[in-house]
């Protein structure tokens, strides 16, 4: 998928997004990263995290545009760069109970 397009796509999701992410935690395998994000809604109480899934093309990181997935056909990863995703994927639920826990103390 060209950069352009990542971008673009990026852009219109957070226009049209009426929370404030808050970064809880990251992780950065080589030119792969996942953000943990708490989604606060103004009304919200609960914690809610989400990962946020990145790739870094040509020095630059960019957000995938459905950010919470990485395996969809369109952005036509090779297969080391999706199982680099997946260990952030794996990543990300083995910390979430416990950064919900944290969370919840402070």
């Amino acid at each position: 998928m060209p950069r352009e397009v990542l971008v673009q796509d990026y852009i219109e999701f957070v226009e049209s997004r009426r929370t404030t992410p808050r970064t809880v935690a990251h992780l950065q395998l080589q030119d792969v990263a996942v953000v943990i994000l708490n989604d606060l809604a103004p009304t919200k109480t609960r914690i809610d995290l989400d990962p946020a899934y990145l790739i870094r093309i040509d020095g630059a990181w960019l957000v995938l545009p459905k950010w919470t997935k990485f395996d969809r056909k369109q952005f036509e990863f090779d297969e080391p760069t999706l199982q680099r995703f997946a260990k952030l994927k794996a990543w990300f639920k083995s910390q979430k109970p416990e950064l919900v826990e944290l969370l919840r103390t402070l």
